[in-house]
């Protein structure tokens, strides 16, 4: 879908509370290759805006003297298993602060994910496992699908102090095709992510394999409905909001639109327009965490409730979206940039 002739009221104003862009958080990236003494296997967990706070904000509201540009940093050493701290003067090019953090494991970074699914498919524990419940591997390995989820701390000894996942299974009814439909019930695989090794297959008894396909897209549906008639969504004289850098103003209210590679989405400074000022509302908006435990006591599931942001890091998982897919009619659209954990953004 096309977007409408008239356009919404853009400009690019710079301000503290602008999430880093890319071309920033690779400097970062860069400052901490130079400065710190990183080793081989040092991964990039995440990249953030450390913003700043509300006196100096102050300031720079009454004076136009911006506060430092800094950068929070966090590194995850997979050979000693350290992790890591550090802030960056984005201005000066330096490291301001640096520090290990103890005790700690940080949240797990995509490409863990994609580790796990490897260990796992390549494993003769779980090629077994598949076969007791009457599956051909060699077929079954393109259809699986692995999820995991982060291992929890049940208080179980042989799991302390290791940086753990735990995998469950999925087979998919067909390639590309609905990766939650069928779950392979009672296969539970343990990781360790910093030894890049399963520690084991826990198979709790077959459950047989859902018969239907669960997919519901177009394409498996057959015919489909033909009386739905057809929806426009116009503005003819444009939208009715105002875009000046990440500072959205609509119908009195306004807003800051931030993103991080933790929560995603956060906006900062809502307030409405009372006269000639601006009524604050409220500084800052983010889901801080959430959870959802499935509530399941059985041995395969009681481990599902991870911390989405936390432990996996929602900010890196978001998609991009596509205008006519989307979204539709007046839309403007903002950009968020992450790095991978190579330090690639």
């Amino acid at each position: 879908m096309e977007t409408n002739s008239a356009s919404p009221t853009v400009s690019q104003t710079a301000h503290p509370l602008d999430p880093l862009t890319g071309t920033e958080i690779g400097s970062a990236i860069s400052t901490i290759r130079e400065q710190a003494d990183l080793g081989s296997r040092v991964r990039f967990v995440s990249v953030m805006l450390r913003e700043p706070s509300k006196e100096s904000l102050r300031t720079f509201d009454e004076s136009g003297e911006a506060p430092a540009r800094l950068a929070a940093v966090v590194l995850l050493d997979r050979e000693s298993g350290t992790t890591t701290e550090a802030l960056v003067d984005l201005g000066a090019g330096t490291i301001a602060e640096q520090k290990q953090v103890e005790g700690v494991q940080p949240a797990i970074m995509v490409e863990e994910y994609e580790e796990c699914e490897s260990l796992i498919k390549e494993h003769p524990d779980f090629h077994a496992a598949l076969e007791r419940r009457g599956l051909d591997v060699d077929q079954a390995l393109d259809l699986i699908t692995i999820d995991p989820v982060p291992a929890g701390n049940y208080g179980i000894a042989e799991e302390e102090g290791k940086r753990l996942c735990r995998a469950q299974i999925w087979i998919r009814p067909v390639p590309d095709g609905n990766s939650y439909s069928r779950p392979l019930e009672g296969i539970i695989g343990l990781i360790d992510l910093g030894a890049g090794e399963v520690i084991r297959i826990d198979d709790y008894g077959v459950v047989p394999v859902p018969a239907e396909n669960g997919e519901f897209r177009a394409a498996y549906q057959g015919a489909l409905r033909d009386t739905i008639k057809p929806l426009d969504i116009t503005q003819s004289e444009g939208p009715s909001f105002a875009v000046n850098g990440n500072e959205v103003s609509w119908q009195g209210w306004r807003m800051r639109i931030g993103f991080n590679a933790r929560e995603g989405l956060v906006l900062h400074q809502i307030g409405f327009e009372d006269g000639d000022r601006v009524r604050p509302i409220l500084h800052r908006a983010s889901y801080s965490e959430m959870v959802v435990p499935y509530g399941d006591p059985s041995p395969s599931r009681y481990i599902q409730g991870p911390f989405d942001f936390g432990e996996n890091l929602v900010g890196t998982l978001a998609n991009s979206l596509e205008l006519g897919c989307d979204c539709l009619g007046e839309i403007y659209y903002f950009d968020g940039a992450v790095s991978n954990s190579a330090g690639e953004v």
